[in-house]
């Protein structure tokens, strides 16, 4: 309120006006745990005439990415199947929705950009209780005075509805689920670099749990806000905490092949409803899932180690998938 001697009939509490409580409150407590994520991106790319050239995909195949992350009822989880696409692109467009892409190559926000594959590996550590308050006095978290090893692996078959396939085939409105890609580049390279996390931009996002919803809202278009008043692109702004830390340093990329034969179907009607209308019916589903290939996988592993200052020993593995052998890619950082 305002003090006794100031107070007259022209000044009066602004609080007490509005009926705001003057009890003292905590402003905030630390909480339980805190997760962070840090991708690396693979491009694979191959050289013609001097000039790198990716592996493009229709832009139709993102946006039924796109459309099929909107229908997901369980985070992470969608039958790539019902929407005419593979998985593998499906994962690759969420992951761009997830992590801050270079402006040139984010064609998943900006559709003048022609589409092409890249493999996106989602690290991730979890901040106990007693690291964010140690972050809060300024203090190192336990990750901050030792290393982690991790390992992420995409794994996929060798069909055009995937990654590297070209393109999803899509004849007179009915998804080939089996249709083979174009023949495999072995002269592939890889352009790798990291990504941050998308951080809440939104002030409302943090304001709006007063008013008993916890929903995201950095979509949410502010009436009132032109582009002249905060910039010509809003969505670009400071990406804190991601952009101030660094959580991997060292990665290890592997990348292998398997070959192996299609298994021979049942019965006839199988080979039959391998191409499937959009969208497909329950009992279609049951008989393409049965015929599934699992021939040709390409898989790529990466596998990173926290902390500049520390560097651990190699890791490696190896297993096999399908019926012509296969490879679960291993790595490691090696010792000076």
């Amino acid at each position: 309120g305002v003090q006794p001697g100031f107070k007259n009939k022209y000044v009066d509490s602004l609080a007490d006006l509005c009926g705001f409580s003057t009890e003292p409150v905590k402003l905030g407590q630390v909480a339980q745990t805190k997760e962070v994520s840090e991708a690396v991106v693979a491009v694979p790319f191959f050289q013609v005439d001097g000039t790198r050239k990716f592996f493009s995909l229709p832009k139709s195949d993102i946006e039924r990415a796109k459309e099929a992350i909107k229908t997901e009822t369980v985070p992470g989880v969608v039958d790539a199947r019902q929407h005419g696409t593979g998985q593998s692109v499906i994962d690759m467009v969420r992951k761009m929705q997830k992590f801050v892409m270079p402006p040139s190559m984010d064609f998943v926000k900006y559709s003048d950009i022609d589409p092409f594959a890249m493999y996106i590996f989602d690290f991730k550590h979890v901040f106990s209780k007693k690291d964010l308050a140690d972050m809060w006095q300024n203090l190192p978290p336990t990750i901050g005075r030792s290393f982690e090893e991790a390992e992420a692996v995409i794994s996929h078959p060798l069909l055009a509805k995937e990654l590297l396939g070209g393109g999803a085939v899509i004849n007179d409105g009915l998804f080939d689920v089996s249709a083979k890609g174009p023949e495999f580049n072995t002269e592939i390279q890889w352009m790798i670099f990291k990504a941050k996390q998308k951080a809440k931009t939104n002030y409302f996002d943090k304001v709006i749990t007063k008013k008993g919803t916890t929903s995201d809202t950095s979509g949410v278009t502010l009436e009132g806000v032109t582009t002249a008043t905060i910039g010509t692109d809003p969505t670009i702004t400071y990406n804190w905490p991601y952009d101030f830390f660094s959580l991997v340093e060292l990665v290890k990329l592997d990348a292998e092949v398997s070959l192996g034969n299609f298994p021979k179907a049942a019965n006839p009607e199988i080979l039959e409803d391998m191409t499937v209308p959009l969208p497909k019916a329950t009992r279609q589903r049951t008989v393409v899932e049965a015929a599934k290939p699992v021939s040709i996988d390409s898989v790529i592993s990466a596998t990173n180690l926290l902390n500049p200052n520390n560097s651990g020993g190699n890791n490696s593995s190896g297993g096999n998938s399908g019926p012509g052998g296969g490879f679960t890619g291993g790595g490691g950082i090696n010792n000076p």
